[in-house]
Order: C-alpha cells, then structure tokens, then sequence
C-alpha cells in the first residue's frame, strides 16, 4: 500500500507543480483526499498509519524533486495533508494521530536528505524551512 501511495501522491502533485496554481494549497487537498482513501481500504493501526502519511510526503518530494517544484513548500503541505486527513477520518484514527506526525515527520526528513542533493546555498535555505515546517506541525498536532 504505502509503495502504491508515493506513486499516486507524486504522480498527482507532478500534474498540480506543471499546472502551477495554487500548488501548496492543491498539493495539500490532494494529499488529503488520497490518505483519507487509502484509509477506507487498509486496516487501522499506527503502524499502517504511519507508513501512510510517510509515503504521501516521500511522493510529493519526489514530484517536487522531479518538477522543480519548491521543495519545502511541496513537503510541508504534504505533511499537513496527510495529517489532517488522518485527524478529520473519525474516532479510531485520531487515536493514532502521533504515528500520523511520525510518519509525516519522517517523510519531511526525507526532503531534507534530498535537499542535501541540491547545491550548499539552496540546501541550507531548504533545511531550515523544512526544519521550520517540522516543528509547526509537531507544535500543531
């Protein structure tokens, strides 16, 4: 499932970067409603939970990798996608709402080993806002 997730998520969030309006806003409504669907097929556990916010955020990173799309930007709204998705599902899932940020976290933490990629000025600028997103969603949730 989570293998199916990063594929959906970056092939979705490549067509919102081309389109390019209103990309963190799209990219976090898609997010959103992919994770809340992948829910309704798969059994609620933190486990499962977890592997799905990370692999939501991994394939928007991807994309934005791919596209050129603003790294941290793209992340971030991913992250708040998933989550959201995740807490807005209903009783049994916001009982695993800290695997939810966990996962999200890790995929975040994903971006910021591909922004490692990039060169050193861009990299820092990166991994601080990416950091920064980090923090607001710990902070938020």
């Amino acid at each position: 499932m989570p293998e199916k997730i990063v594929e959906k998520i970056k092939e979705d969030v490549l067509e919102i970067i081309k389109k390019g309006r209103e990309v963190s806003k799209e990219v976090r409504e898609k997010v959103k409603e992919t994770v809340a669907t992948a829910l309704g097929k798969t059994e609620t556990t933190g486990e499962n939970i977890r592997k799905i916010t990370e692999g939501a955020v991994k394939g928007a990173v991807e994309a934005a990798k791919e596209a050129g799309g603003k790294l941290a930007d793209v992340a971030r709204s991913a992250a708040t996608g998933a989550i959201e998705a995740i807490s807005e599902a209903g009783d049994k899932t916001k009982a695993f709402l800290k695997d939810a940020v966990a996962g999200a976290v890790k995929g975040l933490e994903h971006a910021l080993e591909t922004a490692k990629e990039d060169t050193k000025e861009a990299t820092e600028k990166v991994r601080a806002e990416i950091k920064e997103g980090i923090k607001k969603i710990k902070e938020r949730f």
